[in-house]
């Protein structure tokens, strides 16, 4: 239903138009007048000097306080409005021959597809929308069947649509999804617990960069840290690796890895597994000469905030510095960072300060970022959050 009562004008303090012009969707409480009183979900027109020019919708509780949503002040946000968009959105998705081999993507990522807070990954046809805030939940969860039928229209029926609030309580709206099904990606069958896991449920976002790794990992030796459920080993040892091993501190998470070997028609015995911290399997590992010909080192996000930044970096730092004294010479090196605050630039010293540090001549022969389905807005770089270097070490 369309929001039709008259709408408030937020007033901008700071000169963000052209901001804004360019693609990018956030206005922090800094950027309008502060006696702004304002309704989670309320749609505002947002007023400079020149006059109304966006309609926004507002989070009054979050430093985010309105995200855009269109460049027409009037536009009638409702359910065809909706409608439209996700099944743009989806439709790209519909299109991109690199998505043709898996049933596991992400349909609609939030402000690179024009629907801030939203984002919604489709399981086997199975869907689950997070919805970034109270603002984000006022809006879009009414509006839920708009937003199946767009979907639908561009040729991705869901099965079911569970809707649940970011954040770390896990709070469901509606029904919570099943709880594990199974999703193929290239060779691999994963079985993805929807309740409880990572994300939606998988890293969807290294997919193809889990394709690179197991382009390059026949006839080696490959170490998987923080592995989560496998992703990276599967893709690994589907690729032709003589050996992976799979190394994350959730003992749950390193017995799901397992099942997808097997799902997948490996041997797990034929592999190795591990459930400890990686810090410490790492400095084992140094201290008993182990060496692997390919490492991956995809840690959680070590900075979460901008004022974690100094803290991150060192943590990264160090991983890649003990991660890279067990390479191989002439091996091959996996580094991801998956904070908006770490830019490529950081990682890059990251390297440089741990090559130095492991006594290690490193290259990076390829640098890439999320998947496909996780598209970015020129004009907003904190979309871009993902970075993947593959390096050869000697």
């Amino acid at each position: 239903m369309a929001r039709t009562k008259t709408r408030q004008e937020v007033r901008l303090r700071k000169k963000l138009r052209r901001y804004i012009l360019r693609g990018h969707p956030w206005i922090f409480d800094g950027g309008i007048e502060p006696d702004t009183r304002l309704q989670p979900g309320e749609l505002v027109k947002v007023v400079d000097e020149q006059g109304a020019f966006a309609l926004a919708y507002a989070d009054p509780k979050s430093p985010i306080r309105l995200r855009v949503l269109d460049m027409h002040p009037n536009a009638s946000v409702d359910g065809g409005w909706l409608h439209y968009r996700a099944k743009r959105a989806a439709s790209r998705r519909q299109q991109d021959p690199r998505l043709a081999d898996t049933n596991a993507l992400r349909l609609i990522h939030g402000e690179a597809d024009a629907l801030p807070g939203l984002v919604v990954d489709s399981y086997a046809g199975h869907g689950i929308a997070l919805l970034d805030g109270p603002g984000a939940e006022a809006l879009w969860a009414p509006l839920v069947e708009d937003l199946r039928r767009g979907l639908s229209d561009a040729g991705y029926p869901l099965k079911s649509l569970a809707m649940r609030r970011v954040g770390r309580e896990r709070k469901w709206i509606g029904p919570p999804p099943a709880e594990d099904v199974r999703i193929r990606e290239g060779e691999a069958t994963m079985e993805v617990d929807l309740r409880r896991g990572q994300k939606t449920g998988l890293f969807l976002d290294q997919r193809e960069n889990r394709r690179l790794v197991g382009q390059r990992s026949a006839g080696l030796r490959v170490l998987n840290l923080f592995s989560y459920t496998g992703g990276f080993s599967l893709a690994a040892a589907l690729g032709g690796a003589t050996k992976t091993t799979t190394v994350d501190i959730a003992a749950p998470a390193v017995e799901a890895a397992k099942r997808n070997f097997v799902l997948s028609g490996l041997a797990p015995n034929e592999h190795e597994f591990v459930a400890a911290d990686v810090f410490d399997f790492l400095d084992k590992s140094v201290s008993a000469g182990r060496s692997f010909d390919l490492v991956i080192c995809d840690p959680p996000s070590f900075a979460s905030s901008e004022k974690a930044l100094k803290k991150g970096l060192k943590a990264y730092r160090r991983v890649n510095e003990q991660a890279l004294r067990v390479v191989a010479p002439g091996g091959v090196f996996c580094s991801a960072s998956c904070s908006s605050h770490v830019t490529s630039t950081h990682m890059l010293d990251v390297l440089a300060d741990a090559s130095a540090d492991a006594k290690r001549d490193l290259v990076v022969t390829e640098e890439r970022g999320a998947a496909s389905d996780h598209p970015v807005r020129p004009g907003f770089p904190e979309g871009r959050y993902l970075s993947f270097f593959l390096c050869a070490v000697e």
